[in-house]
């Protein structure tokens, strides 16, 4: 039925579907006039949630997006056996129970339901909650006098389900402003010598954003690296991926490729795409054929990117079969999915983005050390490659000693290349499974050449105290 169906809704839920025909899939150019065209007609309608007011469009926009999400699932979960060994046993369980949603035609049409429901992973439920580590962000980016530069990613958005739950709230009226030391500051420069009102009123906060964003706030002001900085971010176990509208709001205009097993990219692909991002599957959405085409490159001067360039020596691993291809939209890869020959999925799209992963940053927020020992150590060799790397850690989870691998990994892999700095995330909430404050810590590298020392400040809660013991470090 599509009579509740506008014009603009059904021509893009048509577009989703003959992205995966042969018509976009034929070569590099087609499939990158197909993605931008899809591209487009997604920003011109926005984020799903914003139909809720109009039950039948509403549900013309998530019966498409269920329909697409069950078609896909069934080959693409099919076509690999298991996970197990590829991570832990909770995360296993999780992964079952996310497949069987995922192939069910029932759970595909509510699946803009999922939080609601309690459909696990709970990735947003880990975040929504206004708690310790949640107030102690707020007063940081309160108390920054270049709290305008982070405002657009913290401030509420419209990703994920409608249901979803945005209690982080805080009431700062402009009296209150005032006495902040941002406030002070803003009356000092502004020309009437009064305070300014921002940010006056009630302001939403969506509790992942906020985390993000403190961490991406502790990089620029350690590192001096901001998020437009980079010409591809590769984000190693992405959740809600949420990382993505916080990026893309603070500027981020590169390629955002996230690393994670098939159950979770195909629930990032559906959030993703009913909030109104672009994401895509390297297989059903983007053939590997079409990123591993080599074409002679050279770098284009001060983009981090490569491009064409006549009688160029031949492409390594920097490679481009279309260096814009990938730029603006998320491209979600597998760690188990296989080409016919057997390579990995995860270099054709590092050397098909176009991007120079010295100019890149590899972000993995608790994640790397959640996965077994033996799949951190098959991405050694890649993460090095990256000229800037944020990692966060606990100090033992699943059973791991993350302390003894974390310092392995940067005295054998990073040190000798990378400016490192280790400390501990400053008001970490206490964790129940444990009955203690389980321990934190950042991991902030930068490439040596042509770079600068990471600075080891206190404001991000960096000090001589809070440094990593174990951690060889150079700040």
């Amino acid at each position: 039925m599509t009579s509740s169906c506008s014009a603009s809704l059904i021509q893009l839920n048509e577009r989703e579907t003959t992205l995966r025909g042969s018509d976009c899939s034929a070569q590099p150019r087609a499939l990158q006039g197909c993605l931008s065209s899809y591209s487009r007609l997604l920003a011109a309608q926005g984020a799903t949630g914003k139909l809720a007011a109009d039950r039948d469009v509403l549900k013309c926009r998530t019966r498409a997006l269920g329909e697409d999400l069950c078609n896909v699932a069934r080959p693409y979960l099919a076509a690999v056996s298991t996970d197990k060994g590829k991570t832990s046993g909770t995360w296993h369980r999780y992964f079952a129970e996310l497949n069987q949603r995922e192939t069910s035609d029932k759970d595909c049409a509510r699946f803009d339901q999922y939080n609601k429901l309690g459909w696990k992973p709970y990735v947003f439920r880990w975040t929504e909650k206004d708690g310790y580590e949640a107030l102690h962000h707020r007063m940081a980016f309160f108390a920054d006098p270049d709290y305008a530069r982070w405002a657009p990613a913290i401030e509420r958005t419209d990703y994920g389900p409608p249901d979803r739950t945005v209690a982080v709230t805080i009431g700062l009226n402009a009296t209150r402003h005032a006495l902040t030391t941002a406030g002070r500051l803003a009356g000092k420069l502004s020309k009437t010598g009064k305070p300014a009102e921002f940010p006056a009123g009630s302001r939403f906060y969506q509790g992942g954003s906020l985390q993000m964003a403190a961490y991406l706030r502790a990089l620029y002001l350690s590192a001096g690296r901001f998020p437009p900085d980079f010409p591809l971010i590769l984000e190693f176990g992405a959740g809600s991926a949420e990382l993505v509208p916080v990026t893309r709001s603070l500027g981020f205009s590169g390629a955002f490729v996230v690393y994670d097993l098939p159950p979770m990219l195909l629930m990032q692909r559906y959030v993703q795409r009913y909030s109104g991002y672009s994401a895509h599957l390297v297989g059903p959405d983007i053939p590997p054929e079409l990123l591993n085409v080599s074409r002679r490159h050279a770098r284009a001067k001060g983009t981090g990117l490569v491009k064409e360039a006549a009688g160029a020596p031949d492409a390594s691993a920097a490679a481009s079969a279309r260096p814009r291809l990938l730029r603006g939209h998320t491209t979600l890869v597998s760690s188990l999915h296989r080409t016919a020959d057997g390579s990995e999925y995860l270099p054709l799209v590092l050397a098909g983005s176009g991007a120079e992963l010295s100019s890149s940053l590899f972000y993995a927020a608790y994640s790397l050390t959640e996965a077994p020992p033996n799949v951190r150590d098959a991405l050694r060799p890649t993460m090095r490659r990256f000229g800037t790397i944020l990692v966060t850690f606990s100090d033992l989870i699943q059973g791991f000693n993350n302390d003894k691998w974390i310092a392995s990994w940067v005295r054998d892999d990073l040190l000798s290349s990378h400016y490192v700095c280790s400390w501990k995330v400053p008001h970490r909430e206490p964790d129940f499974g444990v009955g203690r404050v389980r321990s934190a810590y950042f991991v902030i590298a930068t490439l040596r050449e042509g770079g600068k020392p990471i600075t080891c400040r206190e404001d991000v809660g960096c000090t001589a105290k809070s440094k990593h013991k174990r951690v060889p470090m150079t700040c």
